[in-house]
């Protein structure tokens, strides 16, 4: 079997970009539990503060959708090439997507946040979604930004008073997660990780809509994939242009939206349902900016080659993101080097973006000498049962 050298440099390149704005979320959260140190100066507390706004507003919400989006794309892409050469990869895919469950519940109980078994149990719908005709798939994709189940939840708590927000036991289970990762061992880590660690996941992206919108980013890549929207990218430029001037729009008027709702004289029930609601239409318009923003400056001459830099990152996705989080959660938790303790908002993002600056090191070097990161290679060999995969470049 060959390796597919046939690979489009922008798909990576926005991957990596997307790898980065999870790295950085992911290290000032310190990995699922956001505990600092005590006795900060106050000039440091201010700084801190308005470092964790400034990452959160850009990346919150916005770096796991371009991923999400990416994920769509690639089952496309994977999907086509098969289908080119004569071969149906639907069940072929439904095995990769199972090897990458299992795969992400053992990276899960490291890090409770994982998104990959996320992805690998979403993206069973793939399987049924790629055959649809494209105006379904708008359709669907469209129902599912809706945030529909909110929408419901909005009327009911509207029509009837006495309508309370279904309780969820997130929070207690993250709070009980900030106590394990501060104070247990591994084996404890492991061992709430194994279950209520990923429950906690779940319970979040279920509870803020997550769940739709990732099945709407995944039908969004599949109809970019089937438009050969970035074999092309630079006949789309008008199209981004007008999308980042129609989806900055949308997102004052949401932003604006969301800061009015506490004046609207709603219930609490009300008032919570309707901020999660904007916030999720607001995340999808900001998204959109960030994706078009990135083509207009990848088709710069200028800024190409440094974007291009993130390729090798982006190529490599599933290892260095396995990676951040494992180094990550042994750097920051207690049963490490218990850096949590010690490393505030802003030192925090100096090791992220160190950390980070060291992977774009490291990638290409890996990349000059192996066809595929370490988990891509082993996702490839499972995936079609065989190890006759090349891992090594053989030099002439």
């Amino acid at each position: 079997m060959t390796p597919v050298n046939n690979r489009i440099q922008i798909i990576d390149s926005l991957r990596g970009f997307a790898l980065f704005g999870l790295f950085v979320i992911h290290t000032l959260e310190h990995f699922d539990f956001n505990m600092y140190p005590a006795g900060e100066p106050s000039w440091l507390a201010t700084l801190n503060g308005h470092i964790y706004e400034t990452v959160f507003f850009l990346f919150a919400g916005k770096a796991y959708a371009i991923f999400s989006l990416m994920f769509g794309l690639s089952f496309f892409i994977q999907m086509d090439r098969q289908a080119q050469k004569g071969t149906d990869f639907t069940l072929r895919f439904g095995w990769r997507l199972l090897i990458l469950l299992g795969l992400g519940y053992l990276h899960g109980l490291f890090y409770c946040g994982d998104v990959l078994t996320v992805f690998a149990l979403l993206g069973l719908t793939l399987l049924f979604l790629y055959r649809l005709p494209t105006k379904c798939l708008l359709i669907l994709s469209a129902a599912c930004i809706l945030q529909i189940p909110f929408i419901v939840q909005f009327i009911q708590s509207m029509t009837d008073p006495a309508y309370q927000l279904p309780q969820s036991r997130m929070i207690a289970l993250f709070i009980g997660g900030a106590h394990v990762y501060s104070t247990g061992s591994f084996l404890d880590v492991v061992q709430y990780n194994s279950w209520s660690g990923q429950l906690a996941k779940w319970l979040f992206y279920i509870d803020y809509g997550r769940t739709w919108q990732i099945i709407a980013l995944f039908i969004w890549g599949i109809l970019l994939g089937k438009t050969r929207f970035f074999e092309h990218y630079e006949r789309h430029l008008p199209l981004c242009r007008t999308i980042i001037v129609t989806a900055l729009g949308s997102f004052i008027a949401l932003f604006e939206l969301n800061r009015l709702i506490p004046d609207f004289g709603l219930s609490e029930a009300s008032a919570a349902i309707a901020s999660k609601t904007v916030t999720s239409y607001a995340n999808i318009a900001f998204t959109l900016i960030l994706i078009s923003g990135f083509i207009l400056l990848y088709a710069g001459k200028h800024w190409q080659p440094v974007l291009n830099r993130l390729a090798p990152v982006g190529k490599m996705s599933l290892t260095c993101y396995t990676s951040q989080s494992i180094i990550g959660t042994i750097v920051f938790y207690h049963y490490g080097l218990g850096m949590y303790a010690h490393l505030g908002v802003a030192l925090s993002l100096v090791y992220g973006i160190l950390f980070f600056g060291l992977q774009m090191a490291l990638a290409p070097i890996w990349l000059r000498h192996f066809s595929y990161g370490p988990l891509e290679w082993l996702w490839r060999c499972l995936t079609f049962t065989t190890l006759n995969v090349p891992f090594r470049k053989h030099r002439p």
